[in-house]
């Protein structure tokens, strides 16, 4: 925390402002003065990782410190809340940031903005290459309105560049998935295995005889 920021805080139960009370910033009167003081406040600063007390003027920190610095720093007029030891976090802002999905998709084939289905072979053939022979190649943001035609992928596409692995890739929306032969297998789809309510597995026809068969593009419900 520091002078000039705008934050949020929560306060825990018992600091005389009601259980679990939030004040997102925005929400404070512009002429507010608050000092919250005989605490922990946890600073998020290393060089001094908690405080004793926190100043607020209007919906800004005015200063962390010491009880006697905070009082001083809010005015003779604050309104003033003794904590008892309790604690004081930094308010928490939801910006819906998926962390563990970031994560995975650094380890992963990244396909936005790729313009064929010919490029989308070649980066799985790299990646493979660099893969023990039973790891999944996995990767997310084909977008197949990018493609010449726009059609839907197939196994095809992926077999011969797959050198043998299994490939699961994620389209740009995460509303299909495109596979290869191995992948089908892995994934227990055939033939005959049926659509999955609310999705269906896109399939191809081998000649104008034969049934048809899965072709490698499965719809939204078949992520499970």
């Amino acid at each position: 925390m520091s002078k000039g920021i705008h934050v949020g805080m929560v306060a825990p139960s018992g600091s005389g402002i009601g259980p679990r009370v939030a004040y997102p910033f925005g929400m404070f009167d512009i002429h507010r003065r608050l000092a919250l003081v005989n605490g922990r406040v946890y600073t998020q600063d290393a060089a001094r990782p908690i405080a004793e007390a926190v100043a607020v003027v209007g919906n800004r920190i005015a200063h962390v410190g010491t009880t006697d610095d905070a009082r001083d720093a809010a005015g003779p007029r604050a309104e003033l809340i003794d904590l008892g030891g309790r604690a004081v976090v930094p308010g928490f802002v939801d910006a819906h940031f998926h962390l563990l999905g970031y994560c995975h998709e650094r380890e992963r084939l990244l396909l936005d903005g790729v313009e064929s289905v010919t490029e989308v072979a070649a980066l799985v053939r790299a990646r493979a290459a660099s893969l023990p022979p039973d790891a999944w190649v996995l990767g997310r943001g084909w977008d197949r309105n990018l493609w010449p035609g726009a059609r839907f992928p197939t196994r095809d596409d992926l077999d011969a560049a797959s050198g043998g692995r299994p490939v699961m890739l994620l389209s740009r929306d995460v509303h299909a998935v495109w596979t290869n032969s191995v992948g089908l297998v892995r994934a227990g789809i055939a033939r005959a295995t049926p659509d999955l309510p609310g999705g269906r597995i896109v399939r191809e026809r081998a000649d104008g005889h034969r049934p048809r068969r899965a072709s490698g593009c499965c719809g939204p419900a078949s992520r499970r």
